[in-house]
Protein backbone atom coordinates (compact mmCIF):
# COMPACT_ATOMS: atom_id res chain seq x y z
CA UNK A 1 0.00 0.00 0.00
CA UNK A 2 1.71 3.13 -1.14
CA UNK A 3 2.31 6.23 1.81
CA UNK A 4 -1.00 8.42 0.93
CA UNK A 5 1.03 11.42 1.72
CA UNK A 6 1.76 14.68 0.46
CA UNK A 7 4.48 16.69 -0.95
CA UNK A 8 7.30 17.51 1.88
CA UNK A 9 8.95 20.74 2.55
CA UNK A 10 12.31 19.77 1.75
CA UNK A 11 11.17 17.85 -1.37
CA UNK A 12 9.09 20.77 -2.49
CA UNK A 13 12.49 23.26 -2.53
CA UNK A 14 14.04 20.88 -4.54
CA UNK A 15 11.62 20.89 -7.57
CA UNK A 16 11.33 24.49 -6.66
CA UNK A 17 14.86 24.77 -7.37
CA UNK A 18 14.17 22.39 -10.61
CA UNK A 19 11.20 24.89 -11.75
CA UNK A 20 13.73 27.69 -11.66
CA UNK A 21 14.25 26.19 -15.77
CA UNK A 22 10.67 27.58 -16.55
CA UNK A 23 11.31 31.14 -15.62
CA UNK A 24 10.67 33.06 -18.88
CA UNK A 25 7.46 30.88 -19.92
CA UNK A 26 4.69 31.90 -20.99
CA UNK A 27 1.00 30.89 -19.60
CA UNK A 28 -1.34 29.39 -22.66
CA UNK A 29 -3.62 27.51 -20.69
CA UNK A 30 -4.72 27.10 -17.11
CA UNK A 31 -7.18 24.31 -16.65
CA UNK A 32 -9.09 22.55 -13.90
CA UNK A 33 -8.59 18.69 -14.68
CA UNK A 34 -10.90 17.30 -12.03
CA UNK A 35 -11.84 18.31 -7.67
CA UNK A 36 -8.54 19.98 -6.77
CA UNK A 37 -6.34 18.95 -9.63
CA UNK A 38 -5.05 21.79 -11.86
CA UNK A 39 -2.85 21.90 -14.82
CA UNK A 40 -0.83 24.88 -16.47
CA UNK A 41 0.11 24.80 -20.40
CA UNK A 42 3.28 26.81 -20.99
CA UNK A 43 5.42 27.79 -23.26
CA UNK A 44 8.42 29.47 -24.97
CA UNK A 45 10.11 29.70 -28.66
CA UNK A 46 10.98 26.17 -28.02
CA UNK A 47 8.09 24.08 -27.13
CA UNK A 48 5.58 23.54 -24.63
CA UNK A 49 5.66 22.31 -21.06
CA UNK A 50 2.90 21.29 -18.75
CA UNK A 51 2.92 21.79 -14.83
CA UNK A 52 0.62 19.80 -12.78
CA UNK A 53 -1.33 20.12 -9.40
CA UNK A 54 -3.01 18.08 -7.00
CA UNK A 55 -4.15 20.56 -4.07
CA UNK A 56 -2.51 18.78 -0.81
CA UNK A 57 -0.52 16.46 -2.85
CA UNK A 58 1.57 17.65 -5.49
CA UNK A 59 3.01 20.37 -7.58
CA UNK A 60 5.29 19.34 -10.76
CA UNK A 61 5.91 19.23 -14.69
CA UNK A 62 4.58 16.55 -15.98
CA UNK A 63 4.71 14.12 -18.92
CA UNK A 64 0.64 12.99 -18.10
CA UNK A 65 -1.82 15.12 -19.99
CA UNK A 66 -4.86 15.24 -18.55
CA UNK A 67 -7.74 16.65 -20.55
CA UNK A 68 -10.22 18.98 -18.79
CA UNK A 69 -13.83 18.57 -19.85
CA UNK A 70 -15.76 21.74 -19.70
CA UNK A 71 -13.84 24.66 -18.02
CA UNK A 72 -14.83 25.38 -14.69
CA UNK A 73 -16.15 29.00 -13.21
CA UNK A 74 -12.85 28.77 -11.43
CA UNK A 75 -10.77 28.18 -13.94
CA UNK A 76 -12.06 30.59 -16.36
CA UNK A 77 -11.73 33.22 -14.10
CA UNK A 78 -7.67 32.15 -13.34
CA UNK A 79 -7.52 31.52 -17.59
CA UNK A 80 -8.64 35.12 -17.97
CA UNK A 81 -6.07 36.82 -15.57
CA UNK A 82 -2.91 35.07 -16.78
CA UNK A 83 -3.24 33.92 -19.77
CA UNK A 84 -0.42 35.45 -22.11
CA UNK A 85 1.62 36.29 -18.79
CA UNK A 86 5.41 35.65 -18.29
CA UNK A 87 6.54 33.33 -15.18
CA UNK A 88 8.76 35.80 -13.84
CA UNK A 89 10.24 33.72 -10.68
CA UNK A 90 9.17 30.65 -8.70
CA UNK A 91 9.53 30.84 -5.18
CA UNK A 92 9.09 28.71 -1.83
CA UNK A 93 6.70 30.76 0.51
CA UNK A 94 7.26 30.96 3.86
CA UNK A 95 10.02 28.33 3.90
CA UNK A 96 6.57 25.93 4.33
CA UNK A 97 4.51 23.47 1.32
CA UNK A 98 3.50 26.77 -0.62
CA UNK A 99 4.67 27.52 -4.07
CA UNK A 100 4.20 30.98 -6.01
CA UNK A 101 4.47 31.55 -9.69
CA UNK A 102 5.44 35.09 -10.17
CA UNK A 103 3.68 36.29 -13.02
CA UNK A 104 4.01 39.75 -14.93
CA UNK A 105 1.55 40.84 -17.70
CA UNK A 106 1.19 44.11 -19.42
CA UNK A 107 3.09 46.28 -16.63
CA UNK A 108 1.09 44.26 -13.82
CA UNK A 109 2.26 41.38 -11.62
CA UNK A 110 0.34 38.65 -10.34
CA UNK A 111 0.96 35.80 -7.98
CA UNK A 112 -0.09 32.72 -8.68
CA UNK A 113 -0.03 30.80 -5.21
CA UNK A 114 -0.74 26.99 -4.59
CA UNK A 115 -0.83 25.66 -1.38
CA UNK A 116 0.30 22.06 -0.35
CA UNK A 117 -0.84 21.18 2.72
CA UNK A 118 -4.08 20.26 4.40
CA UNK A 119 -6.76 20.23 1.74
CA UNK A 120 -4.82 22.89 -0.44
CA UNK A 121 -5.76 25.89 -2.38
CA UNK A 122 -4.84 28.18 -5.13
CA UNK A 123 -4.79 31.54 -4.39
CA UNK A 124 -4.10 34.43 -7.34
CA UNK A 125 -3.07 37.63 -5.28
CA UNK A 126 -1.49 41.20 -6.81
CA UNK A 127 1.74 41.85 -6.61
CA UNK A 128 1.23 42.88 -2.91
CA UNK A 129 -0.49 39.91 -1.93
CA UNK A 130 -3.99 41.34 -2.25
CA UNK A 131 -6.24 37.99 -2.92
CA UNK A 132 -8.39 38.35 -5.64
CA UNK A 133 -9.75 34.62 -6.23
CA UNK A 134 -8.77 31.85 -4.07
CA UNK A 135 -10.56 28.38 -5.26
CA UNK A 136 -11.66 27.85 -1.73
CA UNK A 137 -12.39 30.69 0.72
CA UNK A 138 -11.40 30.08 4.44
CA UNK A 139 -11.68 32.58 7.27
CA UNK A 140 -9.20 30.59 9.55
CA UNK A 141 -8.57 31.55 13.44
CA UNK A 142 -4.99 33.36 12.23
CA UNK A 143 -5.47 34.38 8.76
CA UNK A 144 -8.30 34.84 6.01
CA UNK A 145 -8.63 33.24 2.03
CA UNK A 146 -10.89 36.07 1.51
CA UNK A 147 -11.22 38.54 -1.58
CA UNK A 148 -9.83 41.66 -0.96
CA UNK A 149 -7.98 40.06 1.84
CA UNK A 150 -4.24 39.93 1.85
CA UNK A 151 -2.80 36.25 1.68
CA UNK A 152 -0.72 35.50 4.88
CA UNK A 153 0.63 32.08 5.23
CA UNK A 154 -0.08 29.68 8.63
CA UNK A 155 2.73 30.45 11.43
CA UNK A 156 5.12 28.22 10.54
CA UNK A 157 7.39 25.75 12.45
CA UNK A 158 10.15 26.92 15.08
CA UNK A 159 12.38 25.29 12.20
CA UNK A 160 12.20 25.63 8.97
CA UNK A 161 15.06 24.91 5.65
CA UNK A 162 16.20 28.80 6.35
CA UNK A 163 17.54 28.40 9.78
CA UNK A 164 17.91 24.13 9.95
CA UNK A 165 21.84 25.40 11.21
CA UNK A 166 20.25 26.77 14.30
CA UNK A 167 18.07 23.39 15.09
CA UNK A 168 19.76 22.11 17.86
CA UNK A 169 19.52 25.27 19.84
CA UNK A 170 15.88 25.81 18.91
CA UNK A 171 15.40 22.18 19.97
CA UNK A 172 17.32 22.60 23.42
CA UNK A 173 14.92 25.45 24.09
CA UNK A 174 12.28 23.90 23.30
CA UNK A 175 12.51 20.94 25.82
CA UNK A 176 14.38 22.88 28.13
CA UNK A 177 13.22 21.68 32.09
CA UNK A 178 11.47 19.18 30.80
CA UNK A 179 8.10 21.80 29.52
CA UNK A 180 7.01 20.30 26.89
CA UNK A 181 6.03 17.05 29.02
CA UNK A 182 6.38 13.68 28.51
CA UNK A 183 6.24 13.71 24.67
CA UNK A 184 7.96 11.39 22.10
CA UNK A 185 11.13 12.42 19.73
CA UNK A 186 9.15 12.07 16.76
CA UNK A 187 6.06 14.49 18.10
CA UNK A 188 8.10 16.86 19.23
CA UNK A 189 10.27 17.15 16.44
CA UNK A 190 7.59 16.45 13.75
CA UNK A 191 5.66 20.02 15.16
CA UNK A 192 9.03 22.20 15.70
CA UNK A 193 10.95 21.04 12.36
CA UNK A 194 9.45 21.85 9.18
CA UNK A 195 11.49 19.26 6.94
CA UNK A 196 8.95 16.55 6.31
CA UNK A 197 7.79 13.44 9.06
CA UNK A 198 9.95 11.03 6.48
CA UNK A 199 13.17 12.65 6.86
CA UNK A 200 13.03 13.21 10.64
CA UNK A 201 12.31 9.49 11.05
CA UNK A 202 15.45 8.51 8.70
CA UNK A 203 17.30 10.93 10.84
CA UNK A 204 16.65 9.28 14.10
CA UNK A 205 16.91 5.89 12.75
CA UNK A 206 20.36 6.92 11.14
CA UNK A 207 20.98 7.73 14.82
CA UNK A 208 19.51 4.56 16.45
CA UNK A 209 17.03 6.82 18.29
CA UNK A 210 13.87 5.46 19.28
CA UNK A 211 11.10 7.97 17.64
CA UNK A 212 8.39 6.81 20.37
CA UNK A 213 11.12 7.20 23.06
CA UNK A 214 10.87 10.40 25.78
CA UNK A 215 12.34 13.81 23.60
CA UNK A 216 12.96 15.08 27.51
CA UNK A 217 15.19 11.91 27.94
CA UNK A 218 17.35 13.12 25.10
CA UNK A 219 20.93 14.02 25.91
CA UNK A 220 22.42 17.74 24.65
CA UNK A 221 25.20 15.61 22.86
CA UNK A 222 22.13 13.88 20.80
CA UNK A 223 20.26 16.40 19.88
CA UNK A 224 23.80 18.57 18.26
CA UNK A 225 23.01 15.16 16.38
CA UNK A 226 19.96 15.52 15.51
CA UNK A 227 20.91 18.89 14.24
CA UNK A 228 23.71 18.16 12.46
CA UNK A 229 22.22 15.04 9.96
CA UNK A 230 19.35 17.42 9.69
CA UNK A 231 21.90 20.01 8.34
CA UNK A 232 23.24 17.62 5.31
CA UNK A 233 20.08 17.20 4.37
CA UNK A 234 20.36 21.04 2.57
CA UNK A 235 22.53 19.30 0.22
CA UNK A 236 19.63 17.54 -1.33
CA UNK A 237 17.87 20.47 -2.53
CA UNK A 238 20.11 21.44 -4.95
CA UNK A 239 21.87 17.94 -5.49
CA UNK A 240 18.61 15.24 -4.94
CA UNK A 241 18.54 11.47 -5.03
CA UNK A 242 15.17 10.93 -6.50
CA UNK A 243 14.01 7.50 -5.98
CA UNK A 244 10.61 5.72 -5.87
CA UNK A 245 10.45 2.75 -3.34
CA UNK A 246 8.24 -0.66 -4.60
CA UNK A 247 6.81 -3.73 -2.93
CA UNK A 248 4.86 -5.21 -5.35
CA UNK A 249 3.79 -1.24 -6.27
CA UNK A 250 4.52 1.77 -5.24
CA UNK A 251 5.19 2.66 -1.45
CA UNK A 252 6.87 6.25 -1.09
CA UNK A 253 9.04 8.39 -2.21
CA UNK A 254 12.44 10.13 -1.25
CA UNK A 255 15.16 12.92 -2.40
CA UNK A 256 17.67 10.64 -0.41
CA UNK A 257 18.28 6.81 0.60
CA UNK A 258 15.33 6.50 3.67
CA UNK A 259 16.87 3.57 5.66
CA UNK A 260 13.40 1.89 7.02
CA UNK A 261 13.20 0.90 2.81
CA UNK A 262 16.25 -1.05 2.72
CA UNK A 263 16.11 -3.83 0.82
CA UNK A 264 12.72 -3.35 -0.93
CA UNK A 265 13.29 -2.08 -4.68
CA UNK A 266 14.11 0.98 -5.85
CA UNK A 267 13.82 2.77 -9.17
CA UNK A 268 16.18 6.20 -9.47
CA UNK A 269 14.67 9.34 -11.34
CA UNK A 270 16.55 11.84 -13.09
CA UNK A 271 14.66 14.78 -10.93
CA UNK A 272 12.79 15.49 -8.15
CA UNK A 273 9.69 16.28 -10.24
CA UNK A 274 9.90 13.14 -12.63
CA UNK A 275 9.82 11.50 -9.52
CA UNK A 276 6.71 13.09 -8.31
CA UNK A 277 4.50 13.48 -11.57
CA UNK A 278 5.75 9.07 -11.87
CA UNK A 279 4.60 8.54 -8.19
CA UNK A 280 1.52 10.53 -8.10
CA UNK A 281 -0.08 9.30 -11.26
CA UNK A 282 0.64 5.76 -10.39
CA UNK A 283 -1.46 5.72 -7.83
CA UNK A 284 -4.18 9.16 -8.55
CA UNK A 285 -6.82 6.16 -8.23
CA UNK A 286 -5.72 5.03 -4.67
CA UNK A 287 -5.39 8.99 -3.31
CA UNK A 288 -9.10 9.37 -4.73
CA UNK A 289 -10.16 6.63 -2.87
CA UNK A 290 -8.44 7.04 0.32
CA UNK A 291 -9.24 10.63 0.22
CA UNK A 292 -12.66 10.72 -0.50
CA UNK A 293 -14.44 9.34 2.90
CA UNK A 294 -17.75 9.73 1.19
CA UNK A 295 -16.88 6.77 -1.19
CA UNK A 296 -15.32 4.58 1.20
CA UNK A 297 -18.81 5.45 3.75
CA UNK A 298 -20.61 4.57 0.38
CA UNK A 299 -18.70 1.94 -0.53
CA UNK A 300 -19.45 0.33 2.75
CA UNK A 301 -23.11 0.62 2.90
CA UNK A 302 -23.14 -0.71 -0.56
CA UNK A 303 -21.26 -3.81 0.58
CA UNK A 304 -23.43 -4.39 3.86
CA UNK A 305 -26.84 -3.85 1.75
CA UNK A 306 -25.33 -6.48 -0.46
CA UNK A 307 -24.22 -9.23 2.02
CA UNK A 308 -28.22 -8.47 3.39
CA UNK A 309 -29.35 -9.09 0.03
CA UNK A 310 -27.33 -12.46 -0.04
CA UNK A 311 -28.41 -13.50 3.03
CA UNK A 312 -32.59 -12.98 2.61
CA UNK A 313 -33.10 -13.97 -1.29
CA UNK A 314 -33.01 -17.43 -0.20
CA UNK A 315 -35.26 -16.94 2.29
CA UNK A 316 -37.70 -14.44 0.32
CA UNK A 317 -37.24 -17.23 -2.02
CA UNK A 318 -38.71 -20.05 0.16
CA UNK A 319 -41.24 -17.58 1.72
CA UNK A 320 -42.55 -17.06 -1.76
CA UNK A 321 -42.59 -20.92 -2.34
CA UNK A 322 -44.29 -21.51 0.33
CA UNK A 323 -47.14 -18.86 -0.11
CA UNK A 324 -47.31 -20.46 -3.57
CA UNK A 325 -48.37 -23.95 -2.04
CA UNK A 326 -49.98 -22.50 0.45
CA UNK A 327 -52.31 -20.79 -1.90
CA UNK A 328 -52.51 -23.98 -4.30
CA UNK A 329 -53.87 -26.29 -1.37
CA UNK A 330 -56.33 -23.85 0.38
CA UNK A 331 -59.60 -25.48 -0.04
CA UNK A 332 -57.78 -29.01 1.74
CA UNK A 333 -56.17 -26.65 4.94
CA UNK A 334 -59.18 -25.16 5.55
CA UNK A 335 -61.20 -28.59 5.75
CA UNK A 336 -58.73 -29.77 7.74
CA UNK A 337 -58.45 -27.32 10.18
CA UNK A 338 -62.90 -26.89 10.38
CA UNK A 339 -62.23 -30.95 11.22
CA UNK A 340 -60.02 -30.22 13.99
CA UNK A 341 -62.34 -26.85 15.51
CA UNK A 342 -65.52 -29.28 15.24
CA UNK A 343 -63.67 -31.90 17.46
CA UNK A 344 -61.57 -30.73 19.82
CA UNK A 345 -60.33 -34.15 20.69
CA UNK A 346 -59.12 -35.31 17.52
CA UNK A 347 -55.57 -36.34 17.45
CA UNK A 348 -52.94 -36.14 15.00
CA UNK A 349 -53.10 -39.84 13.96
CA UNK A 350 -57.19 -39.50 13.43
CA UNK A 351 -56.21 -36.25 11.12
CA UNK A 352 -53.27 -38.22 9.47
CA UNK A 353 -55.61 -41.05 8.51
CA UNK A 354 -58.72 -39.27 7.43
CA UNK A 355 -56.38 -37.18 5.29
CA UNK A 356 -53.57 -39.07 3.91
CA UNK A 357 -51.88 -37.20 0.83
CA UNK A 358 -51.35 -34.29 3.86
CA UNK A 359 -48.11 -34.48 6.14
CA UNK A 360 -49.87 -33.37 9.54
CA UNK A 361 -47.04 -33.12 11.82
CA UNK A 362 -48.63 -31.40 15.01
CA UNK A 363 -51.90 -30.28 16.88
CA UNK A 364 -52.48 -27.64 19.57
CA UNK A 365 -55.92 -27.00 20.13
CA UNK A 366 -54.80 -24.39 23.09
CA UNK A 367 -52.37 -22.60 20.94
CA UNK A 368 -54.51 -23.07 17.63
CA UNK A 369 -52.13 -23.98 15.98
CA UNK A 370 -51.96 -26.68 13.22
CA UNK A 371 -48.29 -27.69 11.71
CA UNK A 372 -48.76 -28.94 7.89
CA UNK A 373 -46.60 -30.31 5.50
CA UNK A 374 -47.77 -29.99 1.87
Amino acid sequence: MPNMRGVSTIELAAIISELQSIKGFYIEKFYETGEGEFRIKIKNRDGYRNIKSRLGRSLNITRYIEKADQPTNFAIAVRKRIEGSVIEFVAQYNNDRIAVLGLGKGGGKLNLIFELFGRGNVVLADENMLIDIAYIYHEFKDRSVMHGKIYKAPENAAVTIANIGALSDNLKSIGGGGAIGRKSVISVLSKNVNIGATYIENILNALGIDPKSDYNGLPAGRITEIGGLALELLDYIKNPKPRIYEDGGYVDYAICDIIKYSGLKMTEFKSASEMLDEFDYATTDLLEKQDNKEFIELSGSIEKQKNILDETLPGISNAKEAGETLIRNMNLVNEIISRARNNKHISVKELQDEFPDVGIKDINLKDKTLTLEL
